[in-house]
């Protein structure tokens, strides 16, 4: 056994990768005895899957989030005075995992179809021609004007089963990593810093950044 590895790590870089590895979850992954079944359409385009997420607006300066003895808890208390919310419309192609967000001022049904969020029903962000498209059953999604937007693009609508968050699985699970990567990742000083930081990560994820659920391409490489 050799005493001496010339080109080893140093032992620091070793201890920031690890860090790195637990807040973000990069880099390969372990192998484990469960078959993980994956199932997808086909080509790109072929299903879309759509949610919103809310986020509170952070205040000048900077939220409470990275304040000394913070505590995330899901049932904290909540302050009278509301900062306001962005809604962030996320829609994730089935295929490739490409994925397209915008932050908009409610989740409205008539919002969901006129805006520049509904665009990817024709998929013009990702290049191909959309055909489907899978939601919650959300009242935004429900409505008569979103739904007789995608009646007229000749687009068919899909609903989750109740209760079962998981069948819009690509929506849900990316929303998780844009909390992770973009949303939490550091410390804001207002919420424009934090939007003008959005489309930069977004074309991060989308053109660079490895995605364990297509075998370690980037999305952009699946159109």
């Amino acid at each position: 056994m050799a005493h001496r590895h010339p080109r080893q790590t140093p032992a620091a870089l070793a201890r920031q990768i690890c860090v790195l590895r637990r807040q973000r979850g990069f880099g390969p992954h372990r192998v484990t005895r469960e078959t993980v079944r994956r199932y997808e359409r086909p080509r790109p385009g072929d299903l879309l899957h759509i949610d919103v997420k809310k986020l509170s607006l952070i205040p000048r300066g900077g939220g409470e989030r990275f304040a000394p003895g913070f505590v995330a808890t899901q049932s904290r208390p909540r302050s009278g005075r509301s900062r306001g919310i962005d809604y962030l419309h996320v829609a994730v192609d089935d295929h490739s995992r490409y994925a397209y967000v915008e932050a908009l001022p409610d989740e409205r049904g008539i919002t969901a179809a006129r805006s520049s969020h509904a665009r990817p029903l024709t998929l013009r962000n990702v290049g191909g021609n959309g055909r489907g498209v899978l939601t919650d059953k959300a009242k935004a999604y429900t409505s008569g004007v979103f739904t007789a937007t995608a009646a007229e693009r000749g687009i068919k609508l899909s609903l989750t089963r109740s209760y079962r968050p998981q069948t819009n699985g690509r929506a849900k699970r990316f929303i998780r990593t844009l909390q992770d990567e973009w949303a939490y990742i550091r410390r804001y000083r207002s919420n424009p810093e934090r939007l003008r930081v959005l489309d930069r990560w977004l074309d991060h994820y989308n053109r660079t950044r490895p995605h364990r659920g297509i075998g370690g391409s980037v999305p952009a490489s699946r159109l």
